[in-house]
């Protein structure tokens, strides 16, 4: 049965992935998900347990609604650096749905949102998972604005890589001269 705060995201969840929806209703239930997550009334994980087996269903369509239904909530909400457990278990889900052609729009969505958060640079834990998933996807077939999702995403695991390269070469430089 599903939780209070479940229930009250289920209507949003329901118009989002109703293909007798227009955009601007669908823009609309997307707003109020992401208030209500925002305000604490509900959470992420709320939300997956709304999205349920929309998330796995044999209908390319509402998968790839539901995937991007929470790609869209992942990279408005902000999730904090304070929710770790929670940042770790969105990019290994969304992660592992990269494989999945209709989940890949979404799901590169809610990466990019949750590794470029306003809440500094995202940890290695974060980007392993996400550049190992990426070079199994043929970037060159997405349509375009996902290759540019794509290419941001592991420039900025790139970028962050080089960041922990540079410091680590500066604390073993640091380190020599004391010797």
């Amino acid at each position: 049965m599903p939780t209070s705060a479940c229930q009250s995201l289920l209507p949003g969840v329901a118009v989002f992935l109703s293909a007798q929806n227009n955009e601007q209703d669908r823009r609309r239930s997307l707003q109020d998900i992401v208030a209500k997550i925002q305000s604490c009334s509900s959470s992420i994980s709320d939300l997956i347990e709304g999205l349920g087996q929309s998330l796995v269903s044999d209908d390319d369509t509402e998968r790839g609604r539901a995937a991007l239904l929470l790609g869209e909530v992942v990279a408005l909400a902000s999730i904090s650096a304070n929710a770790q457990p929670t940042q770790e278990h969105l990019v290994q889900f969304l992660s592992s749905r990269l494989a999945d052609w209709p989940s890949v729009h979404g799901c590169l969505k809610g990466i990019a949102g949750l590794i470029s958060s306003d809440h500094g640079p995202p940890a290695a834990n974060l980007l392993c998972p996400v550049v190992k998933a990426l070079l199994k996807v043929h970037i060159s077939s997405l349509a375009q604005a996902d290759r540019m999702l794509a290419l941001t995403i592991l420039l900025q695991a790139l970028q962050v890589c080089l960041k922990r390269q540079r410091l680590l070469a500066a604390c073993c430089h640091a380190c020599a001269e004391q010797l």
